[in-house]
């Protein structure tokens, strides 16, 4: 049961997404008319760093929920989380490592976005018995999306996390690529061609 809670969480944000997403079928035009509930996920590779040596593959993901505070401005939960394998000497399991926090997003164009966001971190490992204990410290993320097309976004981020181990931190940092979704409630309808 424990391992399968990862995955039910991704499901679930799949089709929360998905609902929300098509919920919204928004367009931005010149007018800027998204407003309200915002949802979004983002799934991609990544490659992760800790202590800035020996990169890892990773797979890594991109949860927001929240809503519209400006005509070109959303804040909302935010949960990023990458996947990986360190392959050193002392851990051999899967290591995820998380942030939790507050995100703010800026529209610098009608589809090109600007993202940061702090709060948490986490470093958790998963062993043949289930998780492990979570390590906690600080972390924060810088990004950038370009929306392709209704609900459809290419997004770009590169996220740093300084988990506190109690002999010490370690520094970790992820630069990911990845393909998401998008959803918006809308105050009025944008006008189709």
């Amino acid at each position: 049961m424990t391992r399968s809670v990862p995955y039910m969480g991704f499901a679930l944000a799949l089709v929360l997404g998905s609902a929300g997403g098509a919920a919204g079928q928004t367009t931005w035009d010149s007018e800027d008319r998204r407003s309200g509930f915002v949802i979004g996920f983002s799934l991609g590779p990544a490659l992760t760093l800790v202590d800035f040596e020996d990169p890892r593959f990773a797979i890594a993901t991109d949860l927001r929920v929240g809503g519209e505070v400006g005509k070109r401005t959303q804040i909302y939960y935010l949960n990023q989380v990458s996947f990986f394998n360190p392959g050193d000497r002392f851990v051999n399991d899967v290591i995820a490592v998380g942030l939790t926090g507050i995100g703010l997003t800026f529209a610098a164009s009608p589809r090109a976005m600007v993202s940061l966001g702090a709060g948490f971190a986490s470093w958790t490992e998963l062993a043949d018995r289930g998780w492990s204990t979570p390590e906690f410290g600080w972390g924060g993320m810088a990004g950038v999306a370009y929306e392709f097309a209704d609900l459809w976004l290419a997004d770009l981020s590169v996220g740093y996390a300084v988990p506190d181990f109690g002999w010490g931190t370690r520094k970790i940092l992820t630069v990911k690529v990845g393909i998401g979704i998008l959803g918006h409630s809308l105050a009025t309808p944008a006008p189709r061609p």
